[in-house]
């Protein structure tokens, strides 16, 4: 997808950091070297040119200005039967992108447009073919729109995990994550949700610290099966907070109260208390929407 970064040196990294979890360490906790922002990219280059400044044909025909749109990316299953073939069952990632729908909107009534990025994507469903969404994925894309987006989107807003908000991250641009399955993510400069997991057998959700016990189940569609757990997808609703939340964020409208840090706190703890690595400041936090809304659920 993005073969002009691909050098034998980030090659190299992407195929060691892919093996890190077959060793039985998590890949997606921070302080990893490939993570940090000192950690740059090559140069774009293709026949001699350096081409990430330059503004593609298809963008400068649809007259998008930098920092007057918002990236939407989503996980295609086409993508996925095709490069990750039977591992695809196992990563149960795929979620309703017509649940997007309101907080689209939300983010068109700001006066923002929504650009759709992506390879080998599905075509939107009928929910939200009448939204001006500016397609520029599939058969729309090309490596140099991709560079040129990632590089000056307001924010992009990344519906399950795929990688595209990494390239987000090492422009500086912020990233939004929602239906992550992911309880910590190490990236700076975003926020995210995640899926809460409901037990068939206790007849509820799932609390924050009984979340942070299945590392190697959660995803995993035959081991929660097994468990009877089943994912359960951000709300319409809480897609418009997490999108209203992000954009005070961009707009430097953004604060915490005393009752958010304590929320953020308590979230914190809790991960801790389950081993997991400590939230640095500069780490991406849940959003506090989303926190306040499960609250009783999750401490």
């Amino acid at each position: 997808h993005f073969n002009l970064y691909l050098d034998d040196r980030v090659a190299f990294a992407r195929t060691v950091f892919a093996l890190i979890p077959k060793f039985g360490f998590p890949n997606t906790f921070p302080n990893y070297s490939y993570y940090d922002n000192d950690w740059i990219l090559p140069p774009a280059i293709k026949l001699g040119k350096e081409k990430q400044n330059e503004i593609p044909k298809a963008i400068s025909e649809l007259n998008l200005e930098p920092f007057k749109f918002v990236i939407l990316t989503h996980r295609s299953f086409t993508y996925d039967i095709k490069y990750h073939n039977i591992a695809s069952y196992e990563l149960n990632r795929g979620t309703d992108i017509g649940n997007a729908k309101d907080a689209i909107q939300h983010i068109h009534e700001n006066g923002l447009k929504v650009v759709r990025m992506g390879t080998d994507t599905e075509a939107l469903p009928d929910t939200l073919k009448d939204l001006p969404i500016i397609d520029l994925s599939g058969n729309f894309r090309t490596d140099a729109q991709d560079l040129w987006l990632a590089e000056h989107c307001l924010f992009l807003w990344c519906i399950n995990d795929n990688g595209t908000w990494h390239f987000a991250n090492k422009y500086n641009r912020p990233t939004l994550v929602t239906n992550t399955y992911a309880l910590i993510r190490g990236f700076q400069h975003s926020f995210f949700t995640f899926q809460l997991i409901w037990d068939e057998e206790k007849n509820r959700l799932l609390s924050l610290s009984e979340l942070a016990t299945l590392r190697g189940i959660v995803g995993r569609v035959s081991e929660m099966k097994i468990r009877g757990l089943t994912f359960v997808e951000n709300s319409p609703l809480e897609l418009v907070s997490s999108i209203a939340e992000m954009l005070n964020y961009v707009d430097n409208k953004f604060e915490y109260s005393e009752h958010d840090l304590l929320l953020l706190s308590r979230f914190s703890e809790v991960l801790e208390n389950a081993k997991y690595p400590p939230v640095a400041n500069g780490h991406s936090q849940p959003c506090v929407s989303f926190l306040q809304k499960y609250k009783e659920v999750l401490f």
